[in-house]
């Protein structure tokens, strides 16, 4: 008898929006740049199938989270630094970086610092709103 799946659909529960809001604010931050899934996990102290597993959960896909998380650590960093975000992403080669730039959103146009709450309410990568008050609740404290 073949194995029946069951999609989730609609907003997570509390404990999985909330078990991936912490993952993500304690690696943007962290002191190091969130460049692929192994650098969340180390920053966090998770395995990577974990993680993947958290963001499935909250139906979000991995590769997503990464790029909200490495953004979301550029935008907290910047003003620590004194640097301008764009300069935090940590991208070897201008293509990758104007690739990224396109798909972020309000980063494209860094004219002016931009908030988090900014980025976190025009941003493309996470549309789990939810999650992201989660997030910002967790980004002031």
């Amino acid at each position: 008898m073949p194995r029946v799946t069951r999609r989730r659909r609609g907003s997570p529960s509390e404990p999985r929006r909330h078990r991936i809001a912490i993952a993500i604010t304690r690696a943007a931050k962290g002191p190091v740049v969130i460049n692929n899934l192994n650098d969340w996990s180390d920053a966090i102290g998770a395995a990577s199938s974990t993680l993947r597993m958290w963001c499935f959960a909250a139906n979000l896909h991995p590769r997503d989270v990464v790029a909200f998380t490495r953004a979301l650590g550029a935008l907290h960093h910047a003003p620590l630094r004194c640097a301008d975000p764009v300069d935090l992403l940590g991208f070897a080669e201008k293509r990758s970086l104007d690739r990224f730039l396109k798909s972020s959103g309000p980063l494209t146009k860094v004219s002016k610092p931009i908030s988090v709450t900014d980025f976190c309410a025009q941003q493309t990568f996470v549309d789990q709103g939810v999650i992201l008050d989660d997030v910002l609740r967790l980004m002031v404290d």
